[in-house]
């Protein structure tokens, strides 16, 4: 339990930071802090929806369409290449079908089907951020990457989102509780929220030494 405490505060702390001291940030992290904000909230109502009803699968289906637009909306402000953004739209589209295709076709009361929606939904939050490195590549870049909050946050949507493809994979291929998973899972996410707070301090130094912007 005391696992999802922490997540909470995370989570909420560095939307409602982002939020109230916006004239700090870009309009991605203004994003970001919308989307840490509702992820927050949402994760703090599924667990009272855990509590009082049995179940929040439901809950975390409803939010999947809606986490995965504001996502991409971050990563189309981050990517300026027209060509990269067309691929982004395309990207962004076809799994955004797959993904409606998948509610409206598979029983959603199974376990190993719901593990499939959040497959497809992990595969296309990491292929936004190899389109995202794949723009690093083509533009030279003055400062290195690790003095970037945007590469940090980026780097910390990649390995979590595609850490988490591998988690619901097994959990679809094994459907029964593997020893340890869990724990993993809860690991797996206090660390996407570590390194999205240090992305948030390096922007702010970043900030700071470029002057404010």
């Amino acid at each position: 339990m005391i696992t999802s405490y922490i997540v909470y505060f995370l989570s909420l702390s560095a939307g409602m930071f982002i939020l109230i001291q916006k004239r700090w940030f870009t309009p991605p992290y203004f994003l970001l802090g919308i989307y840490l904000l509702g992820v927050g909230l949402l994760q703090i109502t599924a667990h009272l929806f855990s509590l009082y009803f049995g179940s929040n699968a439901l809950l975390y289906l409803v939010s999947i369409p809606v986490t995965y637009v504001v996502i991409f909306m971050i990563f189309h402000k981050l990517i300026s290449i027209i060509r990269i953004k067309k691929q982004l739209w395309i990207f962004f589209g076809v799994l955004f079908a797959v993904i409606i295709f998948q509610f409206l076709y598979i029983d959603l009361h199974k376990i190993a089907a719901v593990s499939e929606i959040l497959v497809t939904y992990n595969i296309g939050i990491v292929g936004f951020c190899l389109l995202y490195y794949l723009q690093m590549l083509q533009i030279p870049e003055r400062i290195r990457p690790s003095r970037q909050g945007v590469f940090w946050i980026v780097t910390g949507f990649f390995f979590y989102f595609l850490l988490s493809f591998v988690y619901w994979m097994v959990s679809s291929l094994f459907p029964r509780t593997i020893p340890g998973l869990k724990y993993f899972n809860d690991i797996l996410v206090i660390m996407f929220y570590l390194v999205l707070w240090v992305g948030i301090f390096v922007h702010l130094k970043e900030r700071e030494v470029h002057g404010a912007r």
